[in-house]
């Protein structure tokens, strides 16, 4: 089951039934009314459960005005526009019930309990190349059951590399054993640090955090100001990992991604290069 991209009126939207939801991406100055209202077209052409959309703050009131709710904020640094707002529609109110609430709340408290801390040595983590797509589509077959991007697919992995995704890794014994990108978006200047991966026989070792150092330390020498991440709301790892570099909790996107065999709630985290 495969979701695609495709463009309206010069937005990005990526829709499916494989997270059963359709996201917008980007939505440029020239979409207003219409974009929206074509966005709902589609998700209700395909019935699908959920409309998500990433905008500039300044067009909040396009979809609010429709129905949409605010889920999270993700300020920006040095950028067009002061934030970008994730706002959603559930055209199916069942989407809405959030599952194990108390344990999303415990690991965000545990995660916010944390006092920020830069010393993660990163010396092990190299960037990653095309010659490694194959070996890394494996490692990501591993780890996730299922993943809102095709990442299982060394052509995918490939072409992210040439179009705007910074991969980074670590090998013990020549081999690949740890995971993360940063995916570039210039025009807001802004990285979503993403598809964190450790092999199952070397968790407990700190890669995730070394990973995410290294990125932050790279990510600014191509110009980028504003980090962010959107974690799984019930993974205590990831969550503390990105708490623990000082990043700051965004909102939290319920039901929104098939994730790790199933539909799963994801928490937003922040924070500015040099903070």
């Amino acid at each position: 089951m495969t979701d695609e991209i495709i463009t309206l009126d010069g937005a990005s939207v990526h829709h499916g039934k494989f997270s059963d939801r359709v996201y917008i991406l980007s939505f440029p100055e020239t979409c207003g009314e219409e974009t929206a209202a074509k966005a709902e077209e589609l998700a209700e052409k395909n019935g699908y459960s959920k409309i998500i959309a990433k905008v500039p703050d300044t067009k909040t009131d396009i979809f609010l005005n429709r129905g949409f709710i605010t889920e999270a904020e993700l300020p920006l640094k040095d950028a067009p526009w002061e934030k970008a707002v994730f706002l959603s529609k559930f055209t199916d109110p069942s989407r809405r019930e959030e599952k194990e609430k108390k344990l999303q709340s415990e690991i965000l408290v545990k995660a916010l309990s944390y006092q920020p801390s830069q010393e993660v040595p990163f010396d092990m983590c190299e960037r990653m190349s095309p010659a490694d797509a194959d070996e890394m589509a494996e490692v990501y077959r591993v780890v996730f059951e299922s993943y809102p991007f095709p990442i299982h697919d060394p052509d995918y992995i490939r072409k992210t590399m040439r179009d705007s995704v910074a991969y980074f890794g670590i090998r013990e014994n020549g081999k690949i054993t740890a995971l993360a990108s940063a995916e570039l978006n210039p025009h807001i200047n802004a990285a979503e640090m993403t598809d964190f991966a450790t092999l199952p026989d070397v968790r407990s070792k700190g890669y995730a955090g070394a990973l995410l150092a290294r990125m932050e330390d790279e990510v600014p020498k191509l110009g980028i100001s504003t980090f962010y991440t959107i974690a799984r709301s019930l993974s205590f790892g990831m969550n503390i990992t990105f708490a623990k570099r000082g990043y700051n909790f965004g909102g939290r996107l319920i039901n929104n991604t098939n994730i790790c065999g199933g539909t799963e709630t994801m928490n937003i985290w922040y924070k500015f290069s040099g903070s």
